[in-house]
């Protein structure tokens, strides 16, 4: 669960350096903005920091790049992130109706919306913004620590079946898997290998 309040550490999940340095800087400025109650520019922040945690999922998913046009070479703003976001359940069902109310806020400071529509940001309102990052940072690691447990058992799979032939059980995923998160990938995945080539030895001895 994020922590309220500790901001160097909010963005921890964050893998771009630019992109992360670039969150903390927006959501000191986003928190003065609303304690100088400078709602509606406390909105645009918010809008911006929840494009670039989302931006940074997707920087580090090859298979949804995939899903966007030239990715790298174009923006890419909000609109299409959240929709790629509820395609994939990145974010849970709950949490994407708070990012349209957002971003729909966000764009209040166009002329053609403030001129048709009688928008009014208040303390509420940038409440409800300071909520969404912090939906959207836990929707976000959750989603990162179900790509990392597939991961692992994917890794895991491949390692026993190379070496014994057969799937691996359960209880060997699990294990395994464990090393894994201990250990990292690389000396992991050695350690793993060593355990079966282990395993093996006892049952010809």
């Amino acid at each position: 669960m994020v922590v309220c309040g500790q901001k160097m550490e909010l963005f921890q999940i964050i893998s771009n350096a630019k992109i992360k340095k670039q969150c903390e800087k927006d959501f000191k400025e986003f928190e003065i903005c609303i304690a100088k109650s400078c709602y509606k520019a406390s909105l645009v922040l918010a809008g911006g920091i929840i494009e670039s945690l989302l931006y940074d999922f997707i920087l580090n998913s090859p298979s949804l790049q995939l899903e966007v046009e030239n990715f790298e070479k174009r923006n890419i703003g909000l609109e299409e992130l959240i929709q790629i976001s509820r395609k994939n359940q990145i974010l849970r069902t709950d949490t994407i109706p708070l990012l349209d109310k957002i971003k729909n806020y966000r764009n209040s400071i166009h002329p053609n919306l403030y001129i048709r529509q009688d928008i009014r940001i208040n303390k509420n309102i940038a409440g409800i913004a300071k909520s969404c990052i912090h939906e959207v940072l836990n929707d976000i690691n959750e989603s990162l620590q179900k790509i990392k447990y597939n991961d692992q058992r994917l890794i895991v799979t491949e390692i026993v079946i190379k070496k014994t032939k057969r799937k691996p059980l359960l209880s060997e995923i699990k294990l395994f898997s464990s090393i894994l998160e201990k250990y990292g990938i690389r000396k992991g995945s050695r350690l793993v290998e060593k355990s079966l080539e282990n395993i093996a030895k006892e049952k010809n001895e």
